[in-house]
């Protein structure tokens, strides 16, 4: 027989992506470095591009906005997370790993500069 003053309460959390300075900072105010395992929760009105702590659910969705070359892999909050596009903002965020991609990104950003070299050199012949 089921108790129906029991209630479970199930906080779902989904995979995000964010990037990390070298040194773990984020690049943004005067916030200590994190650390894998740590869980941090913003005190304040959450808002898109400005307050919180943003994420993105693929790592070329957060790219444009990263600090540095620390690609993480961060545990967000299903409920209350605002989205928009590839970008997401939450009230909190949970470190879960961390890699160096920074040769990566640098392969990556020679490859497309290797690609459009020749429709620029096209376009401007001189």
């Amino acid at each position: 027989m089921e108790d129906s003053r029991i209630k479970m309460v199930v906080r779902r959390k989904m995979k995000a992506y964010y990037f990390l300075n070298k040194d773990m900072t984020s690049g943004v105010g005067t916030e200590l470095p994190w650390a894998v395992g740590e869980t941090r929760t913003f005190k304040g009105k959450i808002e898109l591009y400005k307050a919180g702590y943003h994420s993105s659910p693929h790592p070329c969705g957060i790219l444009w906005y990263a600090p540095g070359e620390m690609l993480c892999l961060v545990d967000v909050p299903e409920a209350g997370t605002i989205r928009r596009g590839d970008l997401q903002v939450s009230q909190s965020r949970t470190l879960i790993a961390v890699a160096d991609v920074g040769q990566n990104l640098h392969e990556l950003a020679c490859q497309i500069a290797e690609d459009v070299l020749p429709i620029f050199e096209k376009q401007y012949p001189e």
